[in-house]
């Protein structure tokens, strides 16, 4: 997992105007897509960083989808913050991936931060990336470090006219980002729960050393997951409770939906964060009792052999005058007399029920 700790250093003595991205994603060029839909159609544009671009103008029952994908190019960021008008320690904030879920409401506009997670291809490391959200009347501008898998179902179905998206605002385009994040959530947290599931059977079958490692490795995983719904769960609440013009009274019992799902997902990363912290003891108390099973059959053996090594101490001793050395019978007499107290000693440990 990637890890946000050392990113916070790397804006230390540096100007508020220099916005450099602290992210450990490819500086590659940032890519602008602009999608102004409505009821009637979809347009969309491309550019990359750098090449001339065409300020969106929205019409009454248009609205514009700005996407911002890499955050390097600290002009582009720019660009697109004037068209909201945005202040610049919101632009900074946007940049400084770091941050924690959050919602400031700046009466023009909502700006908006959420994380994003996914396990990358080939990967069993869980990554996390930073979504900043800014909302205008009929006008969302996101910027992400890079892909974002739920962003392109909801442009899929944007271009193909599926659901009520076209004909809502702004703030229900908002919502259903939100809402693939949080589904993307869902996801994450069932491919948690299967390790989880199968380390916990390989901890009761065949717990080994390296155990301990994959165990530190999903409670890790799982404490960023909280940290990052935690703040989600206040983010979305005051979505569904403000009383910002920019969302809508209709808007909000989706909101409210979502909220039920983040509670959902906050319940769900509980539980799992319980069951890892346990595996700890799991763990210690199959390899002891593993060590206790081992160390009772060898107390076994040793005991049943107790009295075989004392029959055969004494007559092992140096004495001329032992009147069984001399006798016919005194070995089978000596190996009859080991073999009965050894089964007698194995009869008491079956009746006991040691064995």
């Amino acid at each position: 997992m990637r890890h946000r700790l050392k990113t916070m250093s790397r804006q230390a003595g540096k100007p508020l105007d220099a916005l450099e991205y602290t992210g450990d994603a490819p500086t590659a060029q940032t890519m602008v897509t602009t999608l102004a839909y409505g009821p009637g159609g979809v347009v969309t544009s491309t550019h990359l960083g750098g090449e001339p671009s065409v300020t969106p103008q929205g019409g009454q029952d248009e609205k514009v989808w700005i996407d911002v994908a890499g955050l390097g190019q600290a002009d582009e960021i720019r660009r697109v913050g004037a068209l909201f008008g945005v202040h610049p320690l919101i632009l900074e904030d946007i940049v400084q991936v770091g941050q924690r879920p959050k919602l400031e409401d700046m009466d023009d506009y909502l700006f908006m931060v959420a994380k994003a997670w996914r396990y990358e291809t080939g990967s069993t490391e869980l990554a996390e990336s930073q979504v900043s959200f800014i909302l205008g009347k009929n006008m969302l501008a996101t910027f992400r470090e890079g892909e974002v898998a739920p962003f392109e179902s909801v442009r899929t179905r944007i271009q193909a006219g599926r659901g009520r998206i076209r004909g809502m605002g702004a703030d229900y385009l908002l919502y259903a980002l939100l809402d693939a994040l949080v589904d993307e959530h869902f996801v994450c947290l069932e491919k948690v729960g299967e390790d989880i599931e199968d380390l916990g059977d390989k901890l009761l079958a065949d717990p080994e050393p390296a155990d301990l490692e994959t165990i530190h490795k999903l409670k890790r995983e799982t404490i960023y997951l909280r940290k990052g719904v935690w703040p989600l769960r206040e983010v979305v609440s005051r979505l569904a409770e403000g009383e910002s013009d920019l969302l809508s009274p209709q808007t909000r019992l989706y909101y409210r939906d979502l909220y039920e799902h983040v509670i959902q997902i906050m319940d769900t990363v509980e539980g799992l964060l319980d069951i890892v912290g346990g595996m700890v003891d799991i763990y210690l108390s199959t390899i002891s009792f593993r060590l206790n099973a081992i160390m009772k059959v060898l107390t076994l053996i040793s005991t049943l052999f107790m009295p075989m090594t004392f029959v055969a101490g004494v007559y092992g001793m140096n004495f001329e005058i032992m009147p069984e050395l001399k006798w016919p019978l005194g070995y089978p007499m000596a190996i009859g007399i080991m073999l009965c107290m050894s089964g007698g000693l194995f009869g008491l440990f079956k009746w006991k029920k040691w064995i």
